[in-house]
């Protein structure tokens, strides 16, 4: 019994920490996400901001 309730609260830390580490990488890839986005929209800008400025 002893052995059994000390498994159980090895497991149940190891879920936590599995949940932690899922909750963190989803974490990761979505501010990679937003960077890509972020820098691609930054460069459309900057190639149609000096566009305009040759233009004129």
């Amino acid at each position: 019994m002893e052995n059994a309730k000390k498994e159980n609260i090895l497991f149940k830390k190891l879920d936590l920490a599995f949940v932690y580490l899922f909750v963190f990488l989803i974490g990761v890839a979505i501010v990679l996400i937003m960077t890509s986005y972020l820098n691609k929209k930054v460069k459309e800008f900057n190639d149609d901001s000096v566009a305009i400025v040759t233009n004129k």
